[in-house]
């Protein structure tokens, strides 16, 4: 009995870490940052001046992408090309906002029916992109940054 207490105090002391007073380095800070770092998300979409008064994130992006979508159909209306066959057909449009606020094309993607008029429909869309007012880019944790969208767009060549 006179030897367990010391064996089991032993056994306890010897049991504990030692390195209490271990030190968390940069990189591990780091690493644990990135892998909690949702970037699917931003803390702010781009707007425009109009979208800019909006108190919620979801009613801004709702306003960027109609204020988006109906300047461009605005602009392919009154820069109809002439096109010898009805057109009835939704195009994708992939673009990127830079973190200057730059807007880019990336990609444009057309149904099979329509895919001999993607250079007509692809300077429209250029041109369109051309003529939006200033985009202010979007915000992650304070900082701005690039951001893709994908913005489905109704193209039709029939009077309304």
């Amino acid at each position: 009995m006179k030897y367990i207490l010391p064996f089991l105090l032993l056994v306890f002391f010897f049991s504990c870490e030692f390195d209490i007073n271990k030190k968390i380095s940069v990189a591990e800070i780091l690493d644990e940052e990135w892998k909690a770092f949702n970037w699917a998300e931003v803390d702010e979409y781009p707007s425009f001046i109009t979208c800019d008064t909006l108190s919620t994130i979801s009613l801004k992006k709702e306003c960027f992408t109609s204020t988006l979508s109906n300047q461009i159909s605005v602009d392919l209306i009154s820069n109809t090309k002439i096109v010898n066959r009805t057109i009835q057909d939704t195009v994708i449009l992939k673009f990127t906002i830079s973190k200057d606020g730059k807007i880019s094309l990336d990609e444009l993607i057309l149904d099979q029916n329509i895919i001999d008029l993607k250079k007509i429909i692809d300077l429209s869309f250029q041109s369109s992109i051309d003529k939006l007012p200033k985009i202010f880019p979007a915000i992650k944790r304070g900082q701005q940054v690039n951001v893709k969208f994908t913005l489905p767009i109704f193209v039709s060549t029939e009077e309304k």
